[in-house]
């Protein structure tokens, strides 16, 4: 039984694969290289995150939205600035950004400016294609042959996680946070290129 599942899968990750095509493949690996130059100590599970980030947008839909904005006045009242681009292109499709919130502390853009286009970008949907795109920006990744620090032990934990919650959100590595401090609000692409672009 394990062997036809296996061969299923596989059969599933071909068809995939061809109806990806090469153009595809190239941006898989430009975003990927774009990300480990950003951030270097990414692990497996940040990456997870940035490719994930760029699919589903911000992720969880936003029903207290009083509440959002107390989290986000929270967080830029504790948070430190970093050296972090103020806006990061996210994935290989381009549906999202990452806003740091640097972008608010240096008068770059108001909070009322970027909480409303964080707001209008959260319509989470769960989607039953996202395990097969996991897997293969995954056999992309592993095609590139960079080194990744504990790839292996992070694809495990994350196949056993999409196993149980096909459309799951993780968070980013401790490894992530202590080195770059990541501190943001994902916003679509559309929304961001139309109101905020141009203070940038």
């Amino acid at each position: 039984m394990m062997k036809i599942r296996n061969l299923i899968f596989i059969f599933f990750v071909m068809i995939l694969w061809t109806s990806c095509g090469k153009d595809s493949e190239k941006e898989i690996q430009r975003a990927l290289m774009k990300q480990l130059e950003l951030y270097p100590k990414s692990t497996l599970q940040d990456i997870y995150k940035h490719f994930y980030q760029d699919y589903f947008g911000p992720e969880h839909a936003i029903s207290d939205t009083a509440s959002a904005r107390r989290y986000l006045q929270n967080e830029l009242n504790t948070f430190s600035s970093s050296n972090n681009p103020m806006i990061e292109e996210l994935g290989y499709r381009n549906n999202f950004v990452r806003i740091n919130l640097d972008a608010v502390k240096n008068e770059i853009i108001t909070e009322d400016d970027l909480f409303h286009a964080f707001i209008e970008s959260t319509d989470f949907k769960s989607d039953d294609q996202w395990v097969m795109e996991w897997k293969q920006i995954l056999t992309i990744i592993k095609k590139t042959n960079i080194s990744i620090s504990n790839l292996e032990q992070d694809e495990f934990k994350i196949d056993s996680i999409l196993q149980l919650y096909p459309n799951a959100a993780l968070h980013h590595s401790n490894i992530f946070r202590e080195n770059y401090h990541p501190h943001y609000r994902i916003v679509k692409t559309s929304i961001y290129e139309q109101r905020l672009k141009k203070y940038f």
